[in-house]
């Protein structure tokens, strides 16, 4: 009885060990995918027209970085008052990482059936929180953020349409289609 105890405590022992070691590789594998990602857009910077993506990140790599500072200093402010006024009510707001956590997601429309719980608590705070958030996060920082992107694109495509520019794919497009049409 005693070694087939200690056989199941091994077993135990080992599939604990492969649970960690699978949601290790999962982590791995996932960050792996993420910076083959970046790697490509980085890339396809040799191409006039695919490389258009990459200049105009680092034209706007400097307002970006501000433009996070702010972004990111808001949602903590509202974070911390979520935290304050839900937090002993909702497991959304429990601490400071869950409430930016929710914070962020509700800028993405989706609200979890929080907002009826924080009706619950005070409507009329519930409100005010919600409603200025949205308005300074989604409404004005979120087209101040297009802007940027925006503006940093033009500048981009302007310094792309002032140097003239031969496309080696079209251009080998079209011998293909030459020679396809001659034969």
């Amino acid at each position: 009885a005693g070694d087939g105890i200690l056989a199941a405590s091994q077993t135990m022992y080992d599939i604990q060990n492969f649970v960690s070691a699978r949601k290790v590789h999962s982590t791995l594998a996932a960050l792996s995918l993420i910076m083959s990602c970046v790697q490509l857009v980085k890339n396809l910077d040799f191409h006039p027209r695919m490389g258009l993506i990459t200049r105009t990140i680092a034209h706007a790599a400097g307002a970006m970085l501000f433009f996070f500072t702010l972004f990111f200093s808001v949602v903590v402010v509202y974070s911390f008052m979520g935290l304050i006024q839900y937090g002993s009510t909702m497991d959304n707001f429990q601490n400071l990482m869950y409430s930016m956590q929710t914070m962020l997601i509700m800028l993405l429309g989706e609200f979890l059936d929080a907002k009826e719980v924080m009706d619950e608590v005070d409507q009329s705070i519930t409100n005010l929180f919600f409603w200025t958030y949205y308005m300074i996060c989604y409404f004005i920082l979120m087209n101040a953020f297009l802007a940027i992107i925006v503006e940093a694109y033009e500048q981009t495509k302007r310094g792309f349409d002032a140097v003239s520019h031969t496309d080696a794919i079209w251009n080998m497009i079209d011998q293909i289609k030459g020679a396809v049409k001659y034969k």
